[in-house]
């Protein structure tokens, strides 16, 4: 049976998504430590008393606005939520491979993860609004732009046939 393009672009995005998603946990994951090793740096930064110290002395200082102080469950949350996230993308890989492979259950295992990989996305949203760093901005825009990039995937899944995968055709 011929593959249907909706299934072979799904399942490719889903696999690039995963990827992407395995690096961005890792990120997640590593964040408290790589803040940490950026904090000393910073302290550990000499300044000689001449003109350019008092530069690098307001450079210091405004590096530390940058960093901000988190709040003591902010780090445990990060290591925490990178794994699961490891997890989730790895499920995200294994479903759209799945997909492709035109698996009886793909789309419902698909769906599936798509949902889980929302709520994770907005969970980690909310925790690095609420453990708020410059350094985590990044991590917070590409979480979000994720999230809806699976709920374009959720629609497409939602509106196509699945009758190639052994699923009746709801109206």
């Amino acid at each position: 049976m011929k593959r249907p393009t909706w299934v072979t672009v799904v399942g490719v995005l889903g696999i690039l998504f995963g990827i992407c998603g395995l690096f961005v946990s890792g990120q997640v994951a590593a964040m408290p430590t790589i803040m940490e090793w950026q904090k000393r740096f910073l302290e550990t930064m000499p300044i000689d008393r001449t003109a350019d110290g008092q530069n690098a002395e307001q450079f210091k200082q405004m590096m530390r606005g940058f960093f901000g102080d988190q709040p003591s469950w902010f780090g445990p949350a990060c290591v925490a939520l990178g794994v699961i996230g490891l997890v989730v993308n790895g499920f995200y890989i294994f479903a759209s491979v799945t997909l492709l492979q035109l698996k009886a259950n793909a789309a419902r295992l698909f769906t599936t993860v798509l949902g889980v990989s929302i709520a994770l996305g907005l969970t980690r949203a909310v925790v690095m609004m609420n453990g708020f760093s410059f350094l985590a901005v990044p991590t917070l825009m590409s979480g979000l732009v994720g999230v809806v990039l699976d709920i374009v995937l959720l629609v497409v899944i939602a509106t196509a046939d699945k009758s190639v995968l052994g699923q009746p055709v709801t109206p």
